[in-house]
């Protein structure tokens, strides 16, 4: 990814590898300024700096729109290239429609911005790899994720499926604890009751909590154990899915 920003009479062209990020990633890239006067410029305080950005404050230009985290600046040395890194936790917000990471152009004082650049981050690939298995072989889809109180909420779209045709909603929510995937798997579920000679429906809602070791989701290394993340779902669906009464 790359921008390039103007500042007169500077120059700046911000440079990041990669497009996308899991959570606990590194994000590394440089900074190189061009100076189109013919005057020496002090680019000390001069730099980038990693913030959290609320969506619409940023579109309104609002000065109070980010929160910075971290930063790294020139310094007086007359180098007209910056390298950075900043170091994503391992629990960090990820990008949702009101709030994303940003890298930003711009000074140390009163964080003074020139530009910024929006940062897509995702999921940690251990939570990308337990969803990627219930979208390739139950056929379940994201619709969308969501900061949540120190998890990740994921509301899911249910596979058209006689088996789930009693499940209206299903969310869950989702955080890495050391090597475990801790889940709240929420569902909202049409249940037939019988009362006065008669039948209804009425929406139950039920929550499963459920841990994974890695002896669950990896098989060796980094590779994932899709059968293991498998049966470990096929062990909460089997508590909610539709199941005839005769």
């Amino acid at each position: 990814m790359k921008a390039v920003f103007f500042n007169k009479p500077l120059e700046l062209s911000l440079e990041i590898k990669g497009e996308k990020w899991h959570q606990g990633d590194k994000v590394e890239g440089s900074l190189s300024v061009k100076n189109h006067s013919g005057e020496d410029i002090n680019l000390e305080k001069l730099g980038v700096l990693l913030a959290v950005g609320n969506t619409k404050k940023v579109k309104n230009k609002d000065p109070e729109a980010f929160v910075v985290e971290a930063s790294r600046f020139f310094s007086d040395s007359g180098e007209l290239s910056l390298d950075f890194e900043f170091q994503l936790n391992e629990d960090c917000p990820i990008s949702e429609n009101a709030s994303s990471y940003y890298l930003i152009c711009g000074k140390d004082i009163e964080h003074h911005e020139i530009g910024h650049m929006r940062l897509d981050i995702v999921p940690a690939e251990t939570l990308s790899n337990f969803l990627e298995v219930l979208l390739d072989t139950f056929r379940f889809k994201v619709k969308t994720f969501k900061n949540k109180k120190g998890s990740i909420e994921v509301t899911m779209v249910v596979p058209d499926h006689k088996d789930y045709s009693n499940i209206g909603q299903y969310k869950i929510l989702m955080k890495v604890d050391d090597d475990k995937i801790v889940l709240k798997h929420q569902f909202k579920i049409k249940k037939i009751i019988f009362e006065d000679g008669g039948q209804q429906i009425k929406d139950e809602t039920r929550s499963i909590d459920q841990e994974l070791t890695s002896d669950d989701y990896l098989i060796y290394g980094k590779a994932v154990n899709r059968a293991g993340i498998s049966k470990r779902f096929e062990e909460v669906l089997e508590q909610v899915k539709f199941k005839p009464l005769i």
